[in-house]
C-alpha cells in the first residue's frame, strides 16, 4: 500500500497509518453533530547520503506545511483504503496537525534513512448533524395582572389615603430566546400572541457570527425579543422545535 498527500507519494510499504476519532461534538439533546477523524503516520524515507536526505526532509516539511491537501493510504490496485482524509467530503479540510517529527530509532540515521511521524485530521458532519438544531431555549414572562391601578394621595393636614386612579391596568408581557442551527440559521418562531397585541417598535431579531471550522462555519446563533401590551390576560403557546 501507498500513502499520498495530495500529488506527493510516499515509497510504497514505508508508512505505518492508523485512524483514532478524537473528539465528537453533540447538542444541547445529546445528538452528535460532527466527529473529528485524525490519522497518524510514522514512515520513513530513504536517502543516497546526508545531503539527498536533508532536500527530502525539508520536500517532506513543505508538503505537509500545506493546508487542506487530501491523505490517503491507497490499495496496492489504486483506490483509496478505508484510511483517507478527503478535504471536499469534510467540514474542515485536512490539516496536518502534528508534526513531521524526525527521530532517530536504531539504525544509520541521517545515512541512508529518515524516520518521521505526524498527524493529520479533518472534521466530519454526523450522520443528519448538517441540519441540527444545536440548541434552543425561550422565556416568556408576564408583568401585571390587569387590576386597578391605585396611587397615594397625601394631604396637608390628614393620613395618606391609597385611591383608585383607574379601575383596569396594561398587562405587558415579554417573549425572549434564542437558537442555535448547525449548519444554518434556525427559524425564528413567531410573536406567541400574534400581531395584534404586538409593540411594533420592541420587535428585535439579533443574529451571531457563527465559528469558523476550517474552511467551513457553525453554530448560528439567532436571538429575538417581542414585547405585547393588553388590557386583559392573553394566551398562546410555541411548538417546542425536534432537536
Amino acid at each position: 500500500m501507498q500513502l499520498w498527500i495530495g500529488t506527493y507519494a510516499f515509497p510504497a510499504g514505508q508508512c505505518a497509518v492508523t485512524s483514532r476519532v478524537t473528539g465528537i461534538e453533540r447538542s444541547d439533546s445529546g445528538r452528535p453533530l460532527r466527529f473529528t477523524l485524525a490519522l497518524d503516520v510514522d514512515g520513513v524515507i530513504r536517502g543516497t547520503g546526508q545531503a539527498d536526505l536533508s532536500a527530502r526532509e525539508l520536500q517532506l516539511r513543505a508538503v505537509l506545511a500545506t493546508p487542506f491537501q487530501d491523505l490517503i493510504l491507497r490499495q496496492d490496485t489504486g483506490p483509496p483504503s478505508s484510511l483517507a482524509l478527503v478535504s471536499n467530503q469534510s467540514l474542515s479540510g485536512v490539516v496536518v496537525v502534528s508534526g513531521p517529527d524526525f527521530y532517530k530509532p536504531d539504525g544509520p540515521e541521517f545515512v541512508t534513512t529518515r524516520h518521521f511521524r505526524f498527524s493529520a485530521e479533518a472534521v466530519f458532519l454526523s450522520p443528519g448533524g448538517a441540519a441540527a438544531l444545536v440548541s434552543w431555549t425561550q422565556t416568556v414572562s408576564v408583568q401585571g395582572n390587569g387590576g386597578p391601578v391605585r396611587a397615594w394621595r397625601v394631604p396637608i393636614n390628614a393620613d395618606p389615603i391609597r385611591q383608585v386612579v383607574t379601575p383596569r391596568s396594561i398587562i405587558r408581557y415579554t417573549q425572549q430566546g434564542s437558537a442555535t442551527g448547525h449548519t444554518a440559521e434556525p427559524r425564528v418562531p413567531p410573536p406567541v400572541f400574534g400581531r395584534a397585541y404586538l409593540m411594533n417598535e420592541s420587535e428585535a431579531v439579533q443574529k451571531v457570527t457563527p465559528r469558523p471550522v476550517g474552511r467551513n462555519w457553525v453554530n448560528y446563533t439567532v436571538s429575538w425579543n417581542y414585547v405585547f401590551e393588553s388590557d386583559r390576560p392573553l394566551t398562546g403557546t410555541t411548538p417546542l422545535p425536534a432537536f
